[in-house]
């Protein structure tokens, strides 16, 4: 009576085991698969991949299912993975979408749209399919908030936990262009406006419009009266009928000055006082009609600290700024202003 061997994926020779010399696959003489048939699955299943995890995590509960499940290096250098895994736009779950589209969405989806594209993301990582729960996140929007806050470290970016992932993704990506912008309007502006559209929670009712940052360097003239004994003996003034007998305030040396079709460029010779370069930043509002006069000056408060937060941080060094508010709504058109210190 002869027995017959199941063949399991567990059992069944590693197809590695062709490359090998014909004394090293051979079989043993009871007719017994030779030790490294098994041995070389091993390695086939971290570099090609074999899908044998439902096998694997039944003979063994306690193995982790990333490790059970996951694709191996080939199949994600098939899949364009590696090479695009570290830059957040992911362009292997977009093949279809346009270039120009810079970031193309995936949380921010409606559940029948991204549920595909989480599931290849978890397919390739070893990690359950996706499964909508809006009381909690699925194990692969976990592992992909735990990735993305991995990837932000490594540009010293400190990704905030209640970011989306899209919204994780986008920071990450701009990051690059904002250090080489660092310091000047364009990208203070860039940053201030990604800012508050990932952290601040405004009040009900108050969105935000946009935010404009301008550099401002208006010189200006110290002016001493004929009449010495005039108090005060020195004033600051914008045009003076002979400006070039003034001492100009400019934030550069050797300023050119134009006043009243009066153009002139301070010499060296000439007394110059400095003043620090001064941000000018003007943040639009949209308020409703329900919002009171007291929520809509809780929301302007929330963005300004905000604002300042960033700036204090971000700024050039003896640097000052200056934030304009205007809130439109339908009681009218309110401002509110806010003066940044230097330093």
């Amino acid at each position: 009576m002869t027995s017959e061997t199941t063949v399991t994926p567990t059992s069944e020779p590693s197809r590695y085991l062709g490359y090998l010399p014909a004394c090293l696959a051979d079989g043993q003489s009871d007719g017994e698969q030779p030790f490294i048939a098994l041995y070389l699955k091993i390695f086939e299943k971290l570099l090609s991949g074999i899908a044998d995890g439902d096998v694997l995590e039944k003979a063994d509960s306690k193995l982790d299912p990333t490790v059970a499940y996951r694709a191996g290096i080939r199949e994600l250098l098939d899949a364009n993975v590696i090479g695009n895994l570290f830059y957040p736009r992911w362009s292997f779950l977009f093949p279809d979408a346009p270039a120009t589209v810079f970031m193309p969405p995936l949380s921010e989806l409606a559940n029948a749209q991204k549920e595909p594209l989480l599931n290849t993301l978890a397919n390739l990582f070893g990690l359950q399919e996706y499964q909508p729960d809006p009381s909690r996140l699925s194990p692969v929007e976990i592992w992909a908030r735990s990735f993305l806050a991995w990837l932000g470290s490594t540009i010293g970016l400190s990704v905030d936990k209640n970011w989306s992932i899209d919204t994780a993704r986008a920071v990450i990506a701009k990051a690059f262009a904002f250090e080489r912008a660092r310091g000047t309007p364009m990208g203070m502006e860039w940053l201030l406006d990604t800012i508050l559209r990932a952290n601040v929670r405004p009040v009900q009712g108050v969105t935000l419009g946009g935010v404009t940052v301008s550099a401002s360097s208006h010189p200006a003239f110290i002016v001493r009266e004929t009449d010495t004994n005039a108090l005060p003996a020195f004033h600051v003034r914008d045009s003076y009928p002979d400006p070039t007998k003034a001492v100009a305030i400019s934030d550069d040396v050797g300023p050119e000055i134009d006043r009243e079709g009066i153009g002139f460029t301070v010499k060296d010779s000439s007394t110059v006082a400095h003043v620090p370069w001064r941000f000018e930043i003007e943040v639009k509002l949209t308020a409703t009609a329900a919002v009171t006069a007291n929520d809509e000056e809780k929301a302007v408060l929330a963005y300004y600290r905000a604002i300042r937060t960033t700036l204090e941080t971000e700024r050039p060094a003896l640097t000052a700024y200056v934030v304009h508010f205007a809130v439109s709504g339908a009681g009218g058109q309110h401002a509110y202003r806010f003066n940044g210190r230097r330093g």
